[in-house]
């Protein structure tokens, strides 16, 4: 059922599916007028009662303000013929924990939680190949009510997962490699071995780190950065031989990989 506090809000907007350029679009209408809405005048918005009073329409919409502090995250065919939920997708669902609703289609999933984007993103290179994108005003959610879960606040699992799948162009860009300080990798690792803390993370133990793989990742990759600078392939190699090493370091985040673009922050950092 869509939350509450949504419904309490007047910012509802029936829809209704047009054929443009042979595709159909879903388009907002004013609930007052029965004529075209806009998702940037709030003039054309209603309440939650008037948009399901709106004759022919196909569905109702929650439309996102900045005025208002929600984030919506827009996973389109995610779900396969099935209803098998990508592992990627399933992923996000789980680190931001908030109501999460199918869309109309029944093959993509919309979640909505609070929080702060600095703008809408989006992308076409998601490992379910198709679209995620991130809303925080100037849009609307087709919403369904066939969902679960509740709003909460998730600034910090929004903050990674752009910084995961829109990384800013600087983290794109590969870094010289210079010669490595270090000797052969056997040296290295005797290096990490050396060290309770270095040894810990080399065998997977993320507990000095509260048992947060990803700031694990980090800082393994910050040790290897050290000793044998930037050498992004020599770390990814030797990261691959370490007890941290799992499928997430290799899912696509834009033009890279998560393990591309840790390695990348550990050698700047």
């Amino acid at each position: 059922m869509i939350p509450a506090e949504l419904r309490a809000l007047p910012q509802w907007v029936p829809w209704r599916v047009e054929i443009r350029k042979g595709k159909p679009t879903k388009v907002p209408l004013n609930p007052h007028t029965g004529k075209r809405a806009s998702s940037t005048d709030a003039a054309t918005w209603g309440t939650y009662r008037q948009a399901l009073a709106t004759l022919d329409a196909d569905g109702i919409g929650f439309v996102f303000s900045a005025d208002d502090p929600y984030v919506g995250v827009d996973m389109d065919n995610c779900l396969s013929a099935t209803g098998a939920l990508h592992p990627a997708a399933w992923q996000i669902v789980h680190d931001l924990n908030g109501y999460v609703e199918f869309s109309p289609s029944g093959r993509g999933i919309h979640i909505i939680v609070r929080g702060r984007i600095a703008r809408g993103r989006h992308t076409l290179k998601t490992p379910w190949n198709s679209e995620l994108a991130l809303y925080q005003s100037g849009r609307f959610f087709t919403m369904t009510g066939d969902g679960r879960g509740e709003i909460r606040e998730a600034q910090d699992e929004l903050t990674a997962l752009i910084a995961y799948y829109f990384p800013e162009p600087d983290e794109r860009q590969p870094v010289a490699r210079p010669a490595a300080v270090c000797g052969d990798d056997a040296a290295v690792v005797e290096w990490l071995l050396a060290e309770p803390r270095r040894a810990a993370l080399w065998r997977g133990d993320t507990s000095d780190h509260g048992g947060d793989h990803s700031a694990a990742d980090l800082a393994l990759c910050a040790h290897l950065a050290f000793k044998v600078g930037a050498d992004p392939a020599r770390i990814d190699g030797l990261v691959r031989r370490s007890g941290l090493m799992r499928p997430k370091w290799d899912l696509p985040r834009g033009d890279s990989t998560y393990g591309g673009i840790t390695i990348q922050k550990a050698i700047r950092g």
